[in-house]
This record gives C-alpha cells, sequence and structure tokens, in this order.
C-alpha cells in the first residue's frame, strides 16, 4: 500500500501541491511528486528538473515509469492515497477546530473513496 507525507499546498495555477510517497513493503520512496488540477480532472507529475532549450521551457523527470499502463496504476494509487491523507488530516483537523482548506481535495470538499479500494500497483 502506498502512504503519503510531506504534502505542501503550492495553489499556483493548476499546480495544486507537492508531496512525497512512500511504499513501506518495498522499503521505498519518492519526493517531490506534484498534484496538478484542472477542469476537475486530477493528475500527477513525477520529480524533475526545468531547463531552456530553444527559447521554450522543457523538463526532464528524474524517474518514470515504462509504459502508459503502469503510470496509470501508480497515479491512481497514489490519488486514492493522496485522498486518504487529505480526509485523515481533515478529520484530525477538524476534531481541534483548525479545518484548512488544504487539507481537503483543493476544492473544500472531502474527496471521494471506498476504503474497501486496494492499491492496485
Amino acid at each position: 500500500m502506498l502512504e503519503v507525507t510531506n504534502y505542501k499546498p503550492i495553489n499556483k495555477g493548476a499546480l495544486v501541491g507537492t508531496f512525497a510517497v512512500r511504499i513501506p513493503s518495498w522499503n521505498f520512496f519518492i519526493n517531490d511528486i506534484s498534484l496538478f488540477q484542472k477542469e476537475g480532472r486530477r493528475w500527477l507529475s513525477m520529480p524533475s528538473r526545468s531547463y531552456e532549450k530553444d527559447g521554450q521551457t522543457k523538463y526532464f523527470s528524474y524517474c518514470g515509469l515504462v509504459n502508459k499502463e503502469s503510470h496509470e496504476r501508480f497515479q491512481d494509487a497514489a490519488l486514492k492515497a493522496l485522498d486518504r491523507w487529505f480526509i485523515e488530516k481533515a478529520k484530525e483537523a477538524e476534531a481541534k477546530g483548525e479545518l484548512k482548506s488544504e487539507m481537503t481535495n483543493g476544492q473544500g470538499q472531502e474527496p471521494i473513496i471506498n476504503s474497501n479500494d486496494d492499491v492496485p500497483f
């Protein structure tokens, strides 16, 4: 199962925030994954650096998955883990009377997840 750590809200354009993912069974982590949201669609970008080429900003990914199917499975699993993290943090803050907008799915509401969903990654 994937776990989310180190979430940092950014809210700049489509970029909602960054976070890290841990896969405890593999003793593995990925830092600095970017969460984007636009027009009701969410997606992730793996850690990367920007560079200039021919006057345009381009991006070089430090890591990734080798095919679209694997990427989509990882993205789905990471988004479910992120939803669980948002819900957990929102419940903790609500119990303390400190609910903040960055502890929701970016639109001020709890994400919809099925607690019986298994991470398919």
